[in-house]
């Protein structure tokens, strides 16, 4: 039997394959334990069948080939198929699952599959698998239907036509603000960024910092180099609304001089860029609607996984959708933008394989500006796909390959060697210091948590909860946490930091009552002895790096995302008895971190950016 649904079969006598639970024992077989186990193989295929997806010959042509619309770029490389992040693909997941199912009934090839599952999608799916292997399937099948994908199709247009022009008509007011003379010569480098993560006591000031740049931008203008800063601006982050960032903006172009400029991409809006945004994007429909039985195009080679039921909306909404209209907005912004500067000598931009890279990347070449550089801001955990392809990607040198820079930075030799390890040319990597993680004082705290150990039951031991962004994640770890405080001593206390952008106060509304706090992480963490966060958060490896222990929760639903994955000194607990457990073992509160791994390069001085600007071939 394979089962999603809560809790566990009653009666069945078989062997049971659980699609979101973590549980192994006797006739239970976990596959999200399967998947965690056999990651490398099972990630390393997915990863080539978005590969092999993007070459496929249709008609004549590569998928590629058929989204190339005339404009220098395939919007291939721009739909979420092929950015494949966990956050806005969900179904990536399924899909891996998918994969992992299959390899386990080839192993135990089954008198009979039966499929208790409320997805269709999983239903539609596991029966072309077993028709591959010959074994009997049943569940309560829906099949496909037609008029549903219709009504989604005419949904995704309309949310597509509403996303441009809710864009234009919310943002086209940066269009007027004030315009500072874009720095000129031949040392001047253009930032491409979020604004966002902002110190608020710089901003009161006037004054510009940024902590995902930190002391770049001195390095750069103490050398001579002039800066022009593209922001992204954010509604969602919700603490600076465009007409007060217009303000900011001005009053750090006004202190910083000629020496830097800030202005946000929305400024370029325009009416050609309209126009131009839906001409590309009717081109792109019109190419699309032409193309017959795509379905067929998402078989697996040499397997029976069709992983069209789980990724179909995601194709759609990427080719001729509100994805689509999206990022045909990114390529006539970003051209206009980069059509109107004077030649820049070099470019950075934020890593992260998202849709508006392609889109700049694509620009910067055609506008012939100089190298442009990829900035590694945090970490590459494992399961965050966006960061990884398939080693056959970057061999494509043809006009409808990907777009790359001229040199990824990695911030570290943990992303070194993980992206060296899957694929990327290592010519064309080098490791410059974390811009975000300059902190001295962290490292002199993991030294001390190694030689001291961390406190024992018998003392008061503090826990400090982190909060997450992603509601179904942050539930199930404040719900295991109310069962742990239900039967721990008294000499535990725990209290809990919501992240930045989160005031939905789950705490109070899953009836879980400990101290809050808000103060920063950076400045909290030497009063705790252990940190415990969902796998979707990066804190905990703050903690990690401060020298305090960190605990992983993991729900079964998805992902292990954690940047911690893999690495000595971190624990990862799936249920609340398991919590309990590990926060009473004499032998975990009392060992060190004990764990000599180098994340970072956090040389202060910045010596190998310096290094890089100096170069010949930059500057």
């Amino acid at each position: 039997m394979i089962w999603d649904k809560p809790g566990i079969p009653k009666g069945f006598l078989g062997r049971v394959i659980l699609l979101d639970s973590l549980r192994e024992e006797k006739s239970f077989i976990s596959l999200p334990a399967y998947l965690e186990k056999n990651a490398e193989r099972l990630r390393s295929k997915y990863l080539e069948f978005i590969s092999e997806l993007g070459a496929r010959k249709f008609e004549g042509q590569s998928i590629s080939q058929h989204l190339d619309i005339g404009d220098g770029l395939s919007y291939w490389w721009m739909t979420t198929l092929a950015e494949k992040s966990p956050f806005k693909s969900p179904n990536i997941y399924k899909s891996l699952l998918m994969l992992a199912l299959e390899e386990i009934l080839v192993e135990y090839r089954p008198s009979e599959v039966f499929v208790d599952s409320n997805q269709s999608e999983y239903q539609e799916i596991v029966q072309g698998i077993c028709g591959r292997l010959s074994i009997p399937c049943s569940c309560e099948f829906q099949g496909f239907v037609t008029s549903r994908m219709r009504l989604f199709q005419l949904r995704s247009f309309l949310l597509g036509l509403t996303s441009v022009l809710k864009r234009f008509t919310m943002r086209y007011k940066a269009r007027f603000s004030k315009k500072n003379e874009w720095s000129r010569g031949n040392k001047n480098v253009s930032i491409f960024s979020y604004f966002t993560h902002l110190s608020s006591s710089h901003c009161a000031d006037g004054v510009h910092y940024s902590f995902m740049w930190t002391a770049l931008p001195e390095l750069l203008t103490n050398n001579g180099w002039s800066i022009n800063w593209f922001q992204h601006y954010l509604p969602n982050d919700g603490k600076v609304s465009l007409a007060e960032g217009l303000k900011l903006l001005d009053s750090f172009s006004t202190v910083e001089g000629d020496s830097q400029t800030h202005r946000f991409l929305d400024s370029h809006l325009s009416i050609s860029v309209f126009l131009t945004t839906l001409k590309s994007w009717f081109k792109l429909r019109k190419k699309l609607r032409r193309l017959q039985n795509i379905p067929a195009l998402f078989q697996i080679k040499n397997s029976g996984v069709n992983l069209w039921p789980l990724l179909k909306r995601e194709w759609v909404s990427s080719t001729s959708g509100q994805t689509a209209a999206i990022n045909c907005l990114w390529v006539a912004l970003f051209d206009a933008t980069l059509k109107k500067i004077s030649h820049q000598t070099l470019g950075l931009y934020i890593h992260e394989n998202q849709a508006w890279e392609h889109a700049l990347l694509a620009s910067w070449r055609k506008y012939k500006h100089g190298k442009i550089v990829s900035v590694q801001h945090a970490t590459a955990p494992f399961w965050h796909l966006y960061y990884f392809n398939h080693e056959s990607i970057y061999l494509n040198k043809n006009s409808d390959g990907m777009p790359v820079p001229d040199l990824w930075s990695v911030n570290g030799p943990a992303v070194y060697e993980a992206f060296v390890s899957s694929g990327y040319p290592a010519d064309k990597l080098i490791m410059l210091e974390a811009l975000r993680y300059l902190d001295a004082d962290g490292q002199q705290r993991k030294h001390q948590a190694k030689t001291e150990g961390a406190k024992v039951p018998s003392a008061t031991l503090k826990v400090l909860a982190l909060g997450d962004l992603m509601p179904d994640f942050m539930d199930s770890l404040i719900l295991a946490l109310k069962n742990c405080i239900d039967v721990l001593p008294h000499n535990y206390k725990f209290s809990f930091k919501p992240h930045p952008a989160d005031n939905t106060n789950a705490c109070e509304r899953l009836g879980l009552d400990i101290d809050h706090t808000i103060e920063p992480l950076s400045q909290i963490l030497k009063d705790f002895d252990v940190v415990v966060g969902s796998h979707a958060t990066s804190a905990t490896l703050d903690s990690y790096l401060a020298g305090v222990k960190p605990i992983v929760f993991l729900n079964g639903k998805t992902f292990n995302l954690s940047p911690l994955r893999g690495y000595a000194g971190a624990e990862f607990v799936s249920s609340s008895r398991q919590l309990v457990d590990l926060l009473t073992s004499h032998d975990y509160l009392g060992a060190s971190l004990n764990d000599d791994e180098e994340f970072f390069l956090s040389d202060p001085g910045l010596v190998r950016w310096e290094r890089l600007l100096l170069a010949s071939d930059i500057a």
